[in-house]
């Protein structure tokens, strides 16, 4: 009796040690004490807890599995909130944050725990569970815990994440003077404003910020910056932005070439559009159309015809943007003409073009220049087919078929084929657009009733 007594005093007495040393944080003393009272009593509960506790605060390898044991053992422990917290902490600490997350939502008091709280939201943010993670945090804003600005932070970068960008926004700018997270706001708000198409406000908060901006980020900001003065129609300020990102940069993005380039052909420095556009990648898509499109333009300011014709020609291939399309091969049939092309490549793109647009301006222009290709390749019949076909010919046209007519009825009188002069010599004076050619062409008229024996219409 006496010694179980003994026996119990020292136990005890090992167990006010450990706590003491625990409580010192001299969690290696006191594992040893209370593994002695667990050799003494493997039923010691609080012996076992705190065993488990110490392994846990020397990130022993064994802790989880202390704990699990301690939970096999002890089903229905009164340590059961102090073990949900710690097996959450551990699973936190291995960044297994799913077991983390499924221990930290047993614990009872959680919301009056900010830490926990804290490492709840973070661990759903770390596996993607934006929703779970944005609601942990959001109980955290606004508070006076220490992690008020970082849950701040968090919630905006989810909401910025999934473009909820007025509620970044709003999160963000909470925080522009925060000393942790001040540094590095400004580029999300920037870029917030670039995705809301905010160029004016872009410009006004971002343009300061290139005298502070560390290089890393200074390139990103010329970027944004350039583009918001192209959206603006400020092509000289997008210019000096665009070129300070290209300088710093080692692969230019085809689509910053394109609206260098552009930017360039707008304020009127032709060389300059066209050495960018021409670093445009020759990829089949609507960059590449317009881009080919603009570099025509642009050889045509500065009068290189053959390389416009090709520009043209490359953009019209595309259909990304039909409106684009057909300017562009409105151009190429142009040059096509102007350039005195073989006559059937001339011919066959005139002709396409009016197969396939109805561009009631354009089109009187490519009838007048397929008329214009047959009369100088001496095919008057076709020039004279070409013209007739075309409804309500305007005044240039309609003086073509008057010459055309007179010159066709003229051939046919000296061939003999008096009835088919008679009616080319009816049309030239149909159009008596040059009085000489209608009045000589009223004396042939009658020479060709005398041939034909018709007295009666003579006079």
């Amino acid at each position: 009796m006496l010694f179980f007594s003994v026996q119990i005093t020292a136990q005890h007495t090992n167990l006010e040690k450990a706590s003491a040393l625990f409580s010192e944080q001299k969690y290696s003393a006191a594992q040893a004490l209370f593994q002695q009272s667990i050799f003494t009593d493997r039923t010691d509960e609080q012996a076992n807890y705190y065993n488990a506790k110490c392994a846990k605060e020397l990130f022993a390898s064994d802790a989880i599995f202390l704990y699990q044991q301690f939970l096999s053992a002890f089903p229905y422990t009164s340590f059961i909130q102090q073990v949900n917290e710690d097996l959450a902490l551990l699973y936190y600490r291995d960044l297994d944050y799913p077991k983390a997350i499924k221990f930290f939502l047993k614990f009872n008091n959680l919301d009056q725990n900010p830490d926990l709280v804290f490492k709840l939201a973070y661990a759903n943010f770390s596996i993607d569970s934006l929703v779970d993670a944005q609601y942990y945090f959001s109980k955290l804003i606004n508070t006076d815990s220490k992690y008020a600005a970082t849950a701040q932070y968090y919630s905006a970068y989810i909401a910025y994440q999934n473009g909820l960008y007025k509620t970044a926004l709003n999160g963000f700018k909470h925080l522009i003077t925060d000393e942790q997270f001040g540094s590095i706001i400004p580029y999300y708000i920037t870029q917030i404003y670039f995705f809301q198409q905010s160029y004016k406000e872009l410009i006004a908060f971002a343009s300061p910020l290139l005298e502070t901006v560390i290089p890393s980020r200074k390139v990103e900001v010329n970027r944004l910056l350039a583009e918001a003065y192209y959206r603006t129609g400020n092509f000289e300020n997008a210019i000096i932005h665009f070129t300070a990102y290209v300088e710093q940069v080692d692969q230019v993005n085809p689509i910053v070439n394109f609206l260098l380039g552009q930017s360039f052909f707008k304020v009127g420095e032709f060389e300059n559009a066209i050495n960018y556009l021409e670093k445009v990648n020759s990829s089949a898509d609507s960059i590449s159309q317009h881009a080919t499109y603009c570099l025509g333009a642009s050889y045509l300011k500065v009068q290189q015809f053959n390389y416009a014709l090709q520009a043209f020609k490359k953009s019209a291939s595309y259909s990304y943007d039909e409106v684009i399309q057909e300017e562009a091969f409105y151009n190429y049939a142009k040059l096509s003409y102007q350039l005195d092309l073989p006559f059937d490549n001339t011919l066959l793109v005139l002709k396409t073009y009016l197969e396939k647009y109805d561009n009631a301006i354009h089109i009187k222009e490519i009838e007048t220049l397929m008329v214009q290709v047959f009369q100088s390749s001496s095919k008057y019949d076709e020039a004279f087919d070409a013209l007739s076909a075309i409804h309500l010919p305007d005044l240039q046209q309609q003086r073509s078929l008057q010459q055309l007519a007179f010159f066709l009825g003229v051939k046919e009188y000296n061939a003999a084929n008096y009835s088919k002069a008679l009616t080319y010599f009816q049309l030239a004076t149909q159009y008596p657009i040059d009085d000489k050619i209608a009045y000589v062409a009223v004396f042939w008229l009658a020479d060709c009733y005398y041939q034909l024996n018709d007295f009666a219409k003579i006079s």
